[in-house]
């Protein structure tokens, strides 16, 4: 049993020598470039197809790692990108808004030096209901700040209302437009002289102030100017209210009905001034 085993050992080695100079042989052939016989192209030709079938698995596996890791390269640059465009955005809008209110400050500020015989109280818009949007706004200044019931209160674009509920270091102010607020004396400059009337309300559809108790025949002009009369212990003089849309005559002809477009917008309110009433000062 020895014996045989030796002699299988022996087969196996005489095999692979000879593959190996079978081989070799090839291999000198196809070094020295000579034409192939036909069973070395066919022989050559398996060993192309051969070496491509085993060897396309792993070039595909290698494709897609590659693919993977170039599409995984590319969302993270996306979201990259994503994030610097939102913050571009979030930047453009903070810009725009910033430049809105210096330019709304600038117009406060202008409005306070032309309004040198009165003295005003700068304050920020910090609340408005939505159900009485154009009753009511509440500023961030209040007793503790020198503001007292009944000052008037304005914009850089003229009258919106007047104090009316006081706390340390807020206030609510009545809007012009509000439903409940008080008639006040006014007046509209017609070329030389003043026709006198009382502010007696607002309508909404129209977005104009009614003004009545003219009694004076004289023509009053589109676009005449209507402000304050100082009247009374509420207004200063002199506070732009708006300008003449349009004249009408009551059911009589006795009085003269005027319709006032508003000089401020009640849509837009974020800075204003109270106005203290210099008692001294001669209307």
């Amino acid at each position: 049993m020895y014996r045989k085993r030796k002699g299988n050992q022996n087969n196996l080695i005489l095999f692979i020598i000879s593959f190996a100079l079978f081989l070799s042989v090839i291999s000198v052939n196809m070094f020295y470039k000579r034409n192939l016989n036909f069973s070395e192209r066919i022989l050559k030709d398996s060993e192309v197809f051969l070496t491509k079938i085993i060897y396309a698995p792993f070039k595909y596996a290698k494709d897609q790692v590659k693919l993977f890791e170039t599409k995984k390269a590319l969302i993270k640059e996306n979201n990259n990108l994503k994030r610097k465009s939102d913050k571009i955005e979030y930047n453009e809008a903070r810009i725009d808004e910033l430049e809105n209110e210096v330019k709304k400050l600038k117009e406060q500020l202008k409005l306070n030096s032309t309004l040198g015989e009165k003295e005003v109280l700068n304050a920020t818009v910090i609340g408005r209901k939505l159900d009485g949007f154009y009753q009511t706004i509440n500023i961030d200044k209040g007793k503790k700040n020198g503001v007292i019931e009944g000052m008037a209160v304005i914009n850089s674009e003229g009258l919106i209302g007047t104090v009316n509920k006081i706390g340390n270091y807020s206030s609510t102010i009545d809007l012009l437009t509000s439903d409940t607020f008080d008639k006040i004396s006014v007046r509209i400059k017609v070329n030389d002289y003043y026709v006198y009337g009382l502010l007696s309300g607002y309508n909404s559809k129209k977005n104009v102030f009614i003004l009545e108790g003219i009694a004076d025949n004289s023509n009053i002009p589109e676009n005449s100017v209507v402000t304050t009369t100082g009247m009374g212990k509420t207004f200063p003089s002199g506070l732009l209210v708006g300008k003449v849309k349009k004249v009408t005559t009551d059911n009589f002809d006795l009085a003269k009905i005027v319709e006032v477009t508003p000089a401020a917008n009640f849509k837009n309110l974020d800075y204003v001034s109270v106005v203290k009433r210099d008692e001294n000062y001669d209307s």
